[in-house]
């Protein structure tokens, strides 16, 4: 599947996984190790990617009018902390941890249970809760 087919899936949510497009992850770039990270804000006009760690901000290109941005590090970086930095059409700027840097929290046992009709704490892994992931209190 291309970029492109990703990419109109998102748009049209119509995509069964974003996770896997979207978010930090590891490629190739030039037949070198590379590190892209992709979101996807409509309400975004100009977004940066910011290592929290090193702190520093990296602008990210606009791939589309819908609203899919991207930023590829080809200097072989690891994975790293970042959060999204996006400035709106109308100036307001706000910071925040991308959803998809953090992977999803349902284990495969916990969607077995649910398929099977057996998940009787669904309550508990389902719908918004606060929790620390990764040291990040969400």
């Amino acid at each position: 599947m291309t970029p492109k087919d990703h990419i109109k899936l998102i748009i049209n949510a119509e995509h069964w996984d974003p996770f896997i497009f979207l978010g930090m992850h590891q490629t190739e770039s030039g037949g070198k190790n590379a590190i892209v990270v992709r979101s996807f804000r409509p309400d975004a006009d100009e977004m940066w990617v910011v290592d929290t760690v090193a702190n520093k901000s990296y602008k990210m290109e606009k791939k589309n009018k819908a609203g899919i941005f991207e930023k590829e590090f080809e200097d072989g970086r690891d994975i790293f902390t970042y959060k999204l930095r996006l400035k709106t059409l109308d100036n307001r700027v706000s910071e925040s941890y991308d959803p998809y840097s953090f992977w999803p929290v349902l284990s495969d046992f916990d969607l077995h249970l649910i398929r099977e009709g057996s998940h009787y704490k669904k309550y508990e892994k389902l719908g918004a809760h606060v929790m620390e992931i990764n040291g990040i209190s969400l």
